[in-house]
């Protein structure tokens, strides 16, 4: 959502982080609207991912879907 209010910032889609030793979130928590955040750490990201990856959810509620995270 910032690049479309700051035309220097440069955003990178979550499909393009892959293999990441740490993930750390700092999000809210959001159903609706254009960019919601419930479980936007899903299944097929955190496959994506190397094992033994740590994430640390600073953020809110169910940004990470912690059931994909357990399988």
């Amino acid at each position: 959502p910032r690049e479309l209010i700051d035309p220097h910032f440069i955003s990178t889609s979550l499909k393009q982080f892959e293999h990441l030793d740490l993930i750390c979130v700092h999000t809210p928590l959001t159903h609706e609207g254009s960019f919601p955040t419930y479980h936007l750490i899903n299944e097929a990201f955190l496959q994506q991912q190397k094992p033994g990856c740590i994430i640390l959810n600073a953020g809110r509620g169910e940004v990470i879907d912690f059931c994909a995270v357990k399988k």
